[in-house]
């Protein structure tokens, strides 16, 4: 990567490495149980356009408690990572992710 330089009069701009927000950790869950937005939108009870405000950061939802419980019930990841982004459990609730083997759900541990 080039290294960042001025340009004359403009102060140079430090790389941005962007944070891992809570939007980001709705749309991989949703990505992880191979949904688009359509689906998402109708079992939240909203327009595919406020599902994608919610991932991209734009706005939060009203009711970010019902939102993340209807996210784990839909995809099969924890709520817990949902809100905090720590400790990652794959359920395999969701009707649209089944486990490989049947079998216990899996944890996985997300570094922070």
């Amino acid at each position: 990567m080039a290294p960042v330089t001025a340009v004359k009069g403009r102060r140079a701009k430090k790389p941005v490495v962007p944070e891992f927000e809570f939007g980001d950790r709705l749309r991989k869950a949703r990505l992880y149980a191979g949904l688009t937005l359509a689906p998402v939108a109708a079992e939240m009870g909203v327009s595919e356009a406020a599902v994608s405000k919610w991932e991209r950061n734009e706005s939060p939802p009203r009711n970010v408690w019902d939102i993340v419980e209807r996210y784990q019930n839909l995809t099969g990841v924890d709520k817990n990572w949902l809100l905090t982004g720590e400790n990652m459990t794959l359920t395999y609730t969701s009707p649209f992710r089944r486990p490989p083997d049947g079998g216990e759900p899996i944890s996985l541990q997300v570094a922070a």
